[in-house]
């Protein structure tokens, strides 16, 4: 039975995601990776499982914080239930803490560490008669359940080609499948014609399922060489493509008004020499990134996966919009919309006394306040600074911004990703200006000259700029930012 498609605001379990490509070489371990980084960094429950047991990679990517080599995965979790035990996916798990982040990621790996005694096991898994003789199926199908009741995301790194495995991974567990594919023609056909198979065998499943919603994405592409060539491809992705996009892009997006080959840019992987290197997380430690950064595209396919495929009118409008919506909807998802009520803003040369000093007054008031010393703490985590404000400002409700003179460069970046994230949140957030002595309105960056704002001309005005604060905050009860 086909069940209808459901918004992401209607669901109340998670959702899996499996990541395939029918060659290897691709990129794909690289893009779960870093997809699960930024799913995790956003607050989702995210679990990731190597299920490539040919050519495992997932722990390479997460090396350098698992606390030990894993010991046990996948392998062992099948052959327990080939002995007729109940293995729990909870008992093969390895928790690894990301830097900078509150929830951990789980990772099940393929097997352990130690490939002397991994690789004969591996090799002789029946799956075919595992699935005829013990029952494979279901008992996956009930894995499945627990997953998406304990995870936000489970995340799925297929083997490559038309296998047994790839089967479990593209028809069978996912609601999502993920194809990533370079530019030449058996990539391209070989990704077509699994997903064309994997449709067909999910009509003949005997669970109650959703539609396979794909996602195509191509990777490792180079435009900047050969402008002519790429844009001869791009032209190709868009019309091969154009089926994959008809579960999902078409609700809102025609396909007729804007074109498929807008969104594959968008999703587009790049081929960038420097992260060819190696197995590293620019999801984690490059720099702010910006389109023609690899970073940039890895951050529009996690919120892609993180809407569930959904509001695709939104990634054509507003790119920035549209990861920062993500962004919040995984915070909100812990179940504290706000961890801070205020984010004070300020220039850590000219206002950091006065900023400590209104933290204080503020706390004594009962708000929860991000404050200077809680700032540079969360900010020293090693992980990139961009980053990790974006997390600090999406985790607080308002921001009050110290004024002195004029507004200095960190604080110009403060209030723009503030702003940014702001665009598409239907929540009560407000941006209140604080002008020090006789700092003039005028002096104040267009976004803010219009916002009410209060004015401190010496250290006994900052209890009634406390009190103001307090009484804009909690009597602001509807829209977004609100000029006065």
């Amino acid at each position: 039975m086909r069940g209808e498609r459901t918004g992401s605001s209607a669901r109340t379990s998670g959702t899996v995601v499996t990541f395939y490509s029918y060659k290897g070489g691709v990129g794909r371990t690289f893009a779960l990776a870093n997809t699960a980084a930024l799913l995790t960094s956003w607050g989702y429950r995210t679990l990731c499982i190597d299920w490539d047991i040919d050519a495992p990679g997932i722990p390479f990517y997460f090396s350098r914080w698992l606390p030990e080599p894993p010991g046990t995965g996948l392998v062992d979790f099948i052959d327990d239930f080939a002995r007729g035990r109940d293995p729990r996916v909870a008992d093969y798990v390895s928790r690894i803490s990301l830097p900078g982040r509150d929830i951990p990621l789980d990772l099940l790996p393929a097997g352990p560490a130690d490939r002397s005694s991994y690789v004969p096991r591996a090799q002789t898994i029946d799956w075919a008669g595992l699935y005829g003789g013990k029952d494979l199926g279901a008992f996956l199908e009930d894995c499945r359940e627990r997953w998406v009741a304990d995870y936000d995301f489970v995340l799925i790194d297929s083997r490559t080609g038309i296998t047994d495995i790839s089967g479990i991974c593209t028809a069978q567990l996912p609601d999502i499948l993920v194809v990533l594919f370079t530019a030449n023609e058996q990539s391209l056909r070989g990704v077509l014609d699994v997903v064309e198979r994997a449709e067909k065998a999910r009509d003949d499943l005997p669970y109650d399922r959703s539609l396979l919603l794909t996602l195509p994405v191509p990777a490792r592409f180079d435009s900047r060489e050969e402008y002519r060539r790429a844009r001869d491809w791009q032209e190709r992705f868009g019309r091969d493509l154009a089926p994959l996009f008809r579960n999902w892009a078409v609700e809102k997006v025609p396909l007729e008004g804007v074109p498929v080959e807008r969104l594959l840019g968008l999703l587009t992987i790049p081929y960038v020499s420097y992260w060819s290197f190696g197995e590293d997380l620019p999801a984690l430690e490059e720099e702010d990134p910006t389109p023609e950064k690899i970073g940039y595209s890895l951050e529009t396919l996690a919120a892609t996966i993180a809407h569930r495929l959904d509001r695709s009118d939104l990634l054509v409008e507003s790119r920035d919009s549209f990861v920062a919506a993500a962004t919040r909807q995984g915070l909100r998802s812990r179940g504290d919309d706000y961890d801070f009520d205020v984010f004070i803003s300020h220039d850590i040369f000219e206002s950091g006394q006065l900023a400590r000093s209104l933290e204080a007054l503020l706390t004594r008031r009962g708000l929860r306040v991000l404050g200077p010393s809680e700032q540079a703490r969360q900010l020293a985590t090693g992980v990139e600074r961009s980053r990790a404000l974006d997390t600090l400002l999406a985790r607080s409700r308002h921001l009050v911004i110290l004024v002195d003179r004029y507004v200095d460069r960190s604080q110009n970046h403060e209030i723009n990703r503030f702003m940014r994230q702001t665009l598409d949140d239907q929540s009560d957030r407000a941006v209140l200006p604080v002008l020090i002595s006789d700092t003039e309105s005028d002096n104040l960056p267009s976004p803010l000259r219009h916002f009410q704002y209060l004015r401190i001309t010496d250290e006994q005005d900052l209890s009634g700029v406390a009190d103001g604060i307090v009484g804009t905050i909690t009597g602001r009860n509807r829209g977004l930012l609100e000029p006065g």
